[in-house]
């Protein structure tokens, strides 16, 4: 069992795609895509500013 998602990335470019990322998590991090959010979810958090 995976541990849960924290869903910060170590991508640098600040215009990947919410689907570059669940694409990344379920196939080279091994994630179910059951258990990642939707597309448009994973979208918004990608858009929320880091908590300093």
């Amino acid at each position: 069992m995976h541990p849960k998602p924290t869903f910060k990335t170590t991508f640098a470019d600040p215009k990947v795609t919410a689907q570059a990322v669940l694409t990344a998590l379920t196939t080279e991090q091994g994630y179910a895509a059951a258990d990642l959010p939707c597309r448009q979810t994973m979208g918004t958090m990608l858009l929320k500013p880091c908590p300093d």
